[in-house]
C-alpha cells in the first residue's frame, strides 16, 4: 500500500529531528527563503535544498511552501500532478493549515504563478 504524499509530508514538516532548534517545516522554509533571496538562483529545487526529506513528498511540500509564500512561485516550478485535482488542492490546504496553524495565503499553487510571473 502506497502512503499519502500529503500525509508523509505532514509527518516529515512537524517532526523535529532530535538536536533541531525547529521543526522540520520552519527548517524547510528558512533555506527556501535564502535560496529565494539569492540573486544567483533563478529556480529553487529539491536536490538545493539538501534538508533530509524523502523526494516522493517534494510535489507536496513545494506546493505547501508556496502556499504560504505566493511570491516563491517566481522559483519554484511544480509540474502538475494530482494534487493539483479540486481534491488535491482542498487536502494541501487543510495539510497547510495543520502543519503551520494558519490559512494559507492561496489555495492553488497555479495563481501564485500568475499573479508572481
Amino acid at each position: 500500500m502506497r502512503c499519502d504524499p500529503v500525509e508523509k509530508a505532514i509527518r516529515w514538516a512537524k517532526t523535529q529531528e532530535k538536536g533541531a532548534l525547529f521543526p522540520n517545516w520552519a527548517r524547510l522554509e528558512s533555506k527556501v527563503m535564502r535560496a529565494y533571496e539569492d540573486p544567483s538562483k533563478h529556480t529553487i529545487m529539491r536536490n538545493q535544498m539538501q534538508i533530509g526529506f524523502d523526494n516522493s513528498i517534494y510535489p507536496a511540500l513545494s506546493r505547501l511552501l508556496i502556499l504560504g509564500t505566493p511570491q516563491l512561485a517566481r522559483k519554484i516550478h511544480p509540474r502538475t500532478s494530482t494534487l493539483d485535482t479540486v481534491e488535491g488542492r482542498a487536502r494541501l490546504v487543510e495539510a497547510y493549515e495543520e502543519i503551520t496553524g494558519y490559512k494559507p495565503k492561496v489555495e492553488d499553487w497555479r495563481a501564485a504563478r500568475d499573479t508572481f510571473k
